[in-house]
């Protein structure tokens, strides 16, 4: 029999802490895992003073001042548990004797491994991003849970008017006979100019005045200036083409030459025009699969993710103990096993993660919804609202 170091206990819980977690999970890559040893999550969340000092006279007391603003939250940590049966090949090339065996089952067994890993990865990122987006609803057969961010209702915004409405751009899910839930736009159908319907833009000054708020109320409630914003490329074309078409809508009454040739050429280069408004803008494209089959955008279409995510660690993924009794003692973590059953013969391999995504200062995040004015697939006039603020935030 071939000697698979990759199913000893020690060496496997090895190697799933050696991966590293793919650069398309944008977000998961950012934070900071932070590990909690006890079985519930609890954080504060901060809300910084704005009083001022008042003045005083020589010999006397000093002020007593209260402490920073602050509420303390909990929630149950978010318990992944899944195992895989290896692959009848996988059990052949165990049963094979010699080096070459030996290689090819490990080979096997690492693939099996890597990708089980990988829908822990994924659903840590979808976790992250709806947190970012206020709020979590986990909705599943074996759990239903909701978790409440406590962001302000003024940071839950839309613009005046949408940067982009478009008749023939439609989106799929969300009412009758839907597809995908929260709503997607059609893989198909991302065309802008897509049909013959008319296809209208904000004015770029009403882009600049809603960019503005949204960094202002930022910079207010939170105390910091907003840097980054996050956004699919659809979003991003329904900033950035008001301003780059010249005459692609009667709504738009500045000339592109009013952009240097440089901005030119990175939008025409890359889609965005980075430093617009002094923000960073990202463009996240990453979709996830549900077991359902259904592509849906770890962002949604149409929605801006904007703020300071970085001063003052404002988000964080804590990682909370395994619940396993065959765990040492106090193990936080991926915590990986494998085993062998009698009957039917077959190997097993099983991995477990406890983790919650928290945000500690929601004064610094803001999401807008409503960006893309688009139909819905019955026909409505309409556009998704976002993750928390419609209700949605569900993996069918």
């Amino acid at each position: 029999m071939p000697d698979i170091s990759l199913l000893e206990p020690v060496v496997l819980r090895g190697v799933v802490e050696k991966f590293i977690v793919p650069e398309t999970l944008l977000m998961l890559n950012r934070l900071d895992q932070t590990p909690w040893p006890y079985p519930s999550a609890i954080w504060d969340v901060i809300k910084g003073s704005r009083m001022v000092a008042k003045p005083n006279v020589p010999n006397s007391e000093a002020h007593i001042i209260s402490r920073l603003g602050r509420s303390q939250e909990s929630a149950a940590f978010i318990y992944l548990r899944e195992k895989k049966v290896f692959e009848p090949t996988t059990l052949h090339w165990l049963r094979e004797p010699g080096e070459i065996a030996r290689i090819n089952a490990e080979r096997a067994v690492l693939r099996e491994i890597n990708d089980l890993n990988q829908r822990f990865d994924n659903f840590a990122e979808w976790s992250i991003w709806q947190a970012l987006g206020g709020g979590i609803i986990y909705n599943y057969a074996d759990v239903q849970a909701t978790v409440d961010y406590k962001f302000p209702a003024s940071h839950f915004v839309t613009p005046a008017a949408p940067w982009l409405s478009n008749a023939s751009l439609y989106y799929y899910g969300g009412l009758n006979g839907a597809i995908n839930t929260p709503w997607t736009l059609g893989q198909a159908d991302t065309n802008l100019t897509y049909g013959s319907a008319s296809v209208s833009y904000a004015s770029p000054f009403q882009i600049i005045e809603d960019v503005r708020s949204w960094k202002r109320i930022v910079q207010i409630h939170g105390r910091v200036p907003a840097r980054e914003s996050f956004a699919t490329s659809v979003t991003m074309a329904a900033l950035m083409e008001a301003w780059v078409h010249a005459g692609a809508g009667s709504t738009v009454n500045i000339p592109a030459t009013m952009i240097s040739d440089r901005m030119k050429d990175e939008y025409y280069s890359s889609g965005i025009l980075s430093g617009f408004m002094g923000l960073t803008w990202t463009t996240v494209e990453q979709v996830y699969e549900s077991d359902a089959g259904n592509l849906t955008f770890f962002v949604p279409d149409g929605q801006i993710f904007l703020g300071n995510y970085t001063d003052q660690r404002p988000v964080e993924l804590l990682i909370g103990p395994t619940a396993d009794d065959e765990a040492p003692n106090g193990f936080t973590g991926k915590y990986a096993k494998t085993w062998k059953e009698k009957d039917p013969s077959a190997r097993q391999y099983l991995l477990e993660w406890h983790l919650l995504p928290v945000v500690t200062r929601p004064e610094q995040l803001l999401v807008a919804t409503g960006i893309v004015q688009a139909y819905g697939q019955n026909g409505l006039g309409a556009s998704p609202t976002g993750y928390w603020a419609g209700g949605a935030g569900t993996i069918d």
